[in-house]
């Protein structure tokens, strides 16, 4: 047989017979470089992923609105044209560039990374647009059976895909960050009975389709009607918006690889196969909405405000969170703190501190305007403090001129009076537990107002004191700890007038207790000013 052997310009090496028909190509034998025009064929409904061997490595995400979640955003400066062929004989796709003059290649590189590298003419070479794994939650099945990944600017980690309505299987393995063991439905199934039903999820990026079935034709109510009938059925959804309202894709099995993602950012609905007394079931959320009586911002009020939580309108970091300064439609500045999901408890720290400060008001306290419940995110929104925290006067050089002693003076007393509010005024007596420079913030006008009640503790009248191991409190910094909390964790109101005797001797000489050094005798700051009361003639 006569055959000619040519080397296109695309890359495909073709062998053709005399008629130029094609009788073999490197195209079909894909291995380290995908190229436009290369085909990749499946079994199931589209969904991009990179293996090694059989295990998966990462997975983008099923075939949407004509790209791929995960590798479309792989080159920068490219956009991507999608050839996709899905019928019941072949599910395949290809890919292209829509503008033919760039020279761009994807590449699995030796160390099981995807890559995407765009050839620079001026420079003659090749550089790196962006890889894949490029975080945590890109980890294939990070947190296994119906675990959630979110990634944000806080932290990186897992949480059930619905924290009311899932537990983790093994809860002493998943707080300390073991998430193999995935979570399960805290009510079990019991599809014999029919008293079953469907609950949606929102910005999810959709589970892995290799247990999954799909039909282009069928609308979303045959859809769970069909899910409905097959007790095996998980979950339904639309994968694909751009199919007019059709096209059904029902999980069979455990729902694995999932993760959040902000809203706006990609993510589909989904809707997951619960127990009906789930649909009647109150969340955690709502019940503390009904508690705090604050009114709620929305989530998309508070990226707009904030811009998306820049780097630029970082404040600073707070207990279990970092904090941001946004400014809302109307002109208002406040400060949001974001909660750190890595926290095992930063939900019962959002929750104290919501209900502690919602039901206090006093000029030296801080004034907590509103909250925000998103998904996994836990926002708390107060007013701004333009001069930030004291901190960052008394321990400041430079700073710590601004602060005559009549004002320092008039620090300590506002700070004073906050915590007899606190202790003896308010409708709640609050022993606040963390009681530092950095949780005192102060307004234009240099007037203190105490901050952060995330581990502060509400006792009854007749109360005094408590002791951390019987409620599940918090970590506080021990510089500003009474002895018989850092070593028994009993605190009281005098835990916080020991806080505050510290935190009255670094306002006044501008040095922090911890960290303090005499060359002399190695004293802190507390036991330097006891020598030197000493000293003192009687």
């Amino acid at each position: 047989m006569n055959a000619t052997v040519k080397l296109r310009d695309t890359g495909n090496l073709v062998m053709m017979d005399l008629d130029e028909k094609v009788l073999w190509q490197s195209f079909d034998y894909p291995t380290e470089h995908w190229l436009p025009g290369m085909k990749i064929e499946k079994y199931k409904y589209p969904d991009d992923k990179l293996k090694q061997g059989a295990m998966v490595k990462f997975r983008g995400g099923p075939w949407r609105n004509n790209r791929f979640r995960g590798i479309s955003s792989l080159s920068r400066n490219m956009t991507f044209t999608y050839n996709v062929t899905i019928n019941e004989r072949e599910v395949s796709f290809t890919y292209t560039y829509e503008n033919s003059s760039t020279i761009d290649r994807i590449t699995l590189s030796s160390s099981g990374q995807l890559e995407s590298w765009y050839w620079v003419e001026g420079g003659k070479n090749w550089q790196l647009g962006v890889s894949f794994p490029k975080d945590l939650c890109d980890t294939y099945n990070i947190c296994s059976a119906y675990g959630s990944c979110v990634i944000n600017m806080i932290d990186q980690s897992c949480g059930c895909l619905d924290e009311t309505k899932f537990v983790p299987k093994n809860k002493k393995a998943w707080e300390m960050g073991n998430w193999s063991d995935g979570c399960v439905r805290r009510t079990p199934l019991d599809c014999k009975n029919g008293s079953e039903t469907f609950i949606k999820y929102s910005n999810i990026k959709l589970p892995d389709t290799h247990s999954s079935l799909f039909n282009i034709s069928m609308d979303m109510q045959e859809c769970e009607a069909r899910c409905l009938k097959n007790c095996s059925c998980m979950a339904y959804a639309n994968p694909d918006p751009s199919l007019g309202g059709r096209g059904c894709l029902h999980w069979f099995g455990e729902l694995v690889d999932t993760r959040v993602y902000p809203e706006g950012k990609g993510g589909r609905d989904i809707f997951v196969r619960m127990a009906s007394s789930e649909l009647g079931h109150p969340s955690v959320y709502k019940s503390q909405e009904e508690t705090m009586e604050l009114p709620l911002f929305a989530f998309s009020t508070i990226t707009n405000a904030t811009s998306n939580f820049s780097p630029n309108n970082k404040l600073g970091e707070a207990g279990f969170g970092l904090v941001y300064k946004g400014v809302l439609e109307e002109g208002q500045e406040i400060a949001v703190k974001r909660l750190s999901r890595n926290s095992s408890q930063g939900l019962d720290e959002f929750k104290n501190e919501v209900i502690c400060i919602s039901k206090l008001q006093h000029r030296n306290l801080v004034k907590l305007l509103e909250c925000c419940i998103h998904a996994d995110e836990k926002l708390l929104i107060y007013e701004y403090m333009p001069n930030k925290s004291l901190d960052l006067f008394i321990f400041d050089q430079a700073q710590s001129t601004i602060l005559d002693w009549k004002n320092r003076f008039n620090i300590i007393k506002g700070i004073a009076r906050g915590l007899v509010y606190l202790h003896q005024d308010s409708r709640l007596r609050i022993i606040h537990r963390d009681l530092k420079a950095s949780n005192i913030l102060l307004d234009q006008d240099m007037n203190p107002k105490i901050s952060d009640f995330g581990i502060a503790r509400s006792v009854g009248g007749n109360e005094s004191q408590g002791n951390t191991e019987r409620h599940l409190l918090l970590c506080v910094v021990r510089g500003y700890m009474s002895p018989e909390y850092a070593i028994d964790g009993i605190f009281s109101m005098k835990s916080d007038v020991f806080s505050f005797g510290v935190l009255m001797l670094e306002i006044v000489s501008g040095k922090r207790n911890r960290g303090f050094n005499m060359q002399k005798h190695g004293n802190n700051l507390m036991a330097h000013v006891s020598s030197l009361v000493k000293q003192l003639p009687v």
